[in-house]
């Protein structure tokens, strides 16, 4: 039976009146990250336009009444995210960039909250990861000029058996004194992430990996043993990212240059590695190549990045139909055994 959007709002609204219980709408929709203009539109009869993904989520936590699952059933919204065959170095990036996308979402919206723990709260009901917990460690320095203050936030997840913890640091301001009728209240200012800005703070973070965001995971344990671990190790390089194996500007690329790969059809068997192998034999530079679950980085970690180094990393960029180029970080992940070790005999 076809059910127009109308219709799927209609419910949708039924349902957030029901749920939302004695919360004023302004309050509402700074808590699922829309403002309340948007909230007031989503709620005019008549309207036809189905919310986004991350509103779904975030209605589904906001409202007692439902579930993330049956919201997606009704609005016949396909989930698109996914951490189905990720290694967890990927995992830590989808968590900081999620992160990043939604605060700069909701602060857009409001900078204003009762407390940095509310801020916190509305920034999980965004998050498309389940199994969050929030730790945080209310350490606040104040500025003698500026009255800045900083808190350390540290919140772990749990994600295909593998616990992730996650640290970053919201600035913020102090606003007026907490009094009968007047109070508390803080003013963000933005999030820190990189390891270097939080120590300079004072706090101690260390993480797996530790730039531009500091993240530690380990495997949560089970019955078996296992002897080996999983290390991340960052690379750093100039070059792009490619998400499309199949294009024709990278099938073009290669058939033009088919003459370099004669001889070595069967060494060179990857699309990746005829790319990379013909990069560096025309430019005389090692290229390397990485894949991820999303996409394959291929840069050159010798090169730093001047006017030159551009010109060339923008032409094979170019070549390859890929509209993004620079300086990338490549997170890299291995599995390592455990040593052995034996007694020297005397």
């Amino acid at each position: 039976m076809f059910v127009t959007n109308r219709e799927k709002i209609e419910k949708l609204q039924e349902i957030i009146r029901e749920g939302i219980g004695d919360r004023a709408k302004g309050v509402f929709a700074l808590e699922i990250g829309v403002t309340p203009e948007h909230f007031s539109r989503l709620m005019k009869t008549g309207y036809e336009l189905i919310p986004n993904e991350k509103t779904v989520i975030a209605l589904a936590k906001a409202l007692p009444n439902v579930t993330k699952e049956e919201l997606f059933s009704l609005l016949e919204i396909t989930p698109t995210f996914s951490v189905d065959n990720k290694r967890p170095a990927e995992i830590c990036n989808d968590i900081y960039l999620e992160l990043r996308d939604d605060s700069e979402r909701i602060l857009h919206n409001n900078r204003l909250y009762e407390n940095i723990l509310e801020f916190i709260n509305i920034l999980m009901k965004l998050s498309s990861f389940p199994n969050v917990q929030i730790s945080n460690n209310i350490i606040s320095n104040k500025d003698s000029s500026d009255f800045l203050r900083h808190c350390l936030i540290e919140l772990d997840y749990v994600v295909n058996d593998v616990k992730f913890n996650f640290s970053f640091v919201v600035n913020y301001y102090d606003v007026g004194r907490a009094e009968k009728d007047n109070p508390h209240r803080v003013l963000i200012e933005r999030l820190l992430f990189d390891k270097e800005q939080i120590s300079r703070l004072g706090y101690k973070v260390e993480g797996v990996i530790n730039s531009p965001y500091v993240c530690s995971f380990a495997k949560l344990a089970s019955e078996e043993s296992d002897n080996s671990e999983l290390i991340t190790t960052i690379d750093y390089g100039i070059g792009f990212r490619v998400t499309n194996e199949k294009s024709e500007k990278i099938a073009d690329f290669i058939k033009s240059n088919q003459y370099m790969l004669q001889g070595k059809e069967n060494e060179l068997t990857d699309t990746f590695e005829k790319i990379t192998y013909i990069m560096s034999e025309k430019t005389k530079i090692p290229f390397t190549f990485y894949k991820g679950a999303d996409f394959v980085s291929i840069y050159s970690a010798s090169l730093e990045l001047n006017s030159m180094t551009k010109k060339i990393i923008e032409k094979y960029a170019k070549q390859l139909g890929i509209t993004k180029y620079g300086k990338i970080h490549v997170l890299k992940e291995e599995k390592i055994e455990e040593d052995e070790l034996f007694d020297v005999e005397e």
